[in-house]
């Protein structure tokens, strides 16, 4: 997959801002500015292994209490950022279904610019991965939580 130079930074800093927002679980990211704290799991589709840009292990306490949930109650994050020119490349569609394929208690996400936010809805309709969330990229899974 080929990206602009520009695109490409823009690319990196948004991985790099998702995987610090993040960083408090244990992560694993492409971020060379964010330690990893847990080994990716293996995400295979047709024989080939996808890596995500940030994944990470949230562990959700009951609600009302900071007592954490027993391990089989743990939330995966499985996070791809994707630029204008990658949305709509077979590549992605693979490592999208790689990411889904996995199963166990997965969250999937994809942050993607504004202006393409749609084309990536699309996208994924089309390729039959609903289940996997998009939003633009800035988004922060834990703003409308702090805001309440």
């Amino acid at each position: 997959m080929v990206r602009l130079n520009e695109s490409q930074r823009d690319h990196d800093e948004e991985v790099c801002r998702f995987a610090q927002v993040n960083a408090g679980w244990k992560i694993w990211s492409t971020c060379p500015t964010v330690a990893n704290t847990v080994e990716l799991p293996k995400f295979h589709y047709r024989g080939e292994n996808y890596e995500p840009d940030v994944y990470f292990i949230e562990v959700v306490p009951y609600p009302g209490t900071h007592v954490p949930r027993p391990p089989h109650l743990l939330i995966e994050w499985i996070c791809e950022v994707e630029t204008e020119e990658s949305i709509n490349e077979p590549h992605t569609h693979k490592q999208m279904r790689a990411f889904t394929d996995y199963g166990g208690n997965s969250k999937v996400v994809v942050l993607v610019p504004n202006d393409v936010l749609e084309q990536m809805k699309a996208n994924l309709e089309r390729w039959g991965l609903t289940v996997i969330e998009v939003h633009p990229w800035g988004w922060d899974p834990y703003a409308s939580i702090s805001q309440s």
